[in-house]
């Protein structure tokens, strides 16, 4: 059972130890996070994007080292206009290296470019 106190809920486990049966085993979690694959077929363990990143568990096949490979290999990037200029403005980052970052921002610009009928 929880208490609510105005707009926050306090779960009346708050200050207590953990009961076991809700504790996870993090030898597991980690043995499925490298071993699993994602199984495509299964919407729920496709790589998804909403406004606050993925969110999965590796025991339900959701966030595994295939998905941060996926995430972390795949060129990402946001592109809009600016409020102030008449430009637009890429945001793009590389966790790889700077030529790699360089060719995200390339390729950014080439798609904005076309997709706005224009050349810089």
């Amino acid at each position: 059972m929880a208490q609510t106190i105005g707009r926050e809920t306090i779960s009346d486990l708050a200050g207590q130890p953990a009961p076991g049966e809700i504790l996870v085993d993090l030898v597991r979690l980690e043995r499925e996070y490298y071993a699993r694959k994602p199984d495509m077929g299964d919407p729920n363990q496709r790589v998804t994007f909403g406004t606050s990143g993925h969110r999965g568990s590796p025991l339900a096949g959701a966030f595994t080292e295939a998905h941060i490979a996926a995430i972390t290999q795949a060129t990402w990037f946001a592109a809009r206009p600016s409020g102030t200029e008449n430009i637009y403005k890429v945001y793009a980052e590389s966790f790889v290296h700077q030529s790699h970052l360089d060719a995200i921002v390339a390729e950014a610009r080439a798609i904005v470019d076309s997709a706005l009928g224009s050349s810089a």
